[in-house]
């Protein structure tokens, strides 16, 4: 951990390994008290540590979109891309901010329920092909 001050102001350093024992480092600076440095510096070390467990209960949005980057964008074509992008948005739409754990089968059968109602059978068809076969990762 790393928090000094320079002049009048106070700076907060993160240093960390990647997997490959390649060394990074993250800093920020202009906090008025310590506090507020090694607030800073606990936050984003939690961020850094936490990343995207399952365990954690990530919000189910957030965790496909991360999958999505992560996993499958760097192999897609763009045609694939776009239909990916297509389900996001009534993920967004219908889940907001719902941790993935909290989610039931019959939340998810209402869901499919509602996408029913709202797009064509076609598109509730990819959209669901999509988001399961991602959950089903967990």
């Amino acid at each position: 951990m790393a928090i000094y001050k320079r002049g009048k102001v106070w700076y907060a350093r993160l240093y960390w390994r990647d997997k490959t024992q390649k060394r990074h480092s993250k800093s920020k600076g202009g906090f008025k008290t310590k506090s507020e440095a090694s607030a800073w510096y606990a936050e984003t070390k939690a961020k850094l540590v936490k990343g995207y467990d399952v365990k954690s209960n990530p919000v189910l949005v957030d965790y496909y979109w991360h999958f999505y980057k992560t996993f499958k964008e760097p192999k897609l074509r763009p045609s694939t891309k776009k239909t990916y992008h297509t389900a996001l948005m009534p993920l967004k739409k219908y889940w907001h901010q719902t941790k993935l754990k909290d989610i039931t089968h019959d939340d998810w059968q209402q869901f499919m329920n509602w996408m029913g109602q709202r797009y064509a059978k076609c598109s509730v068809k990819n959209i669901m092909l999509l988001s399961t076969m991602q959950l089903m990762m967990v």
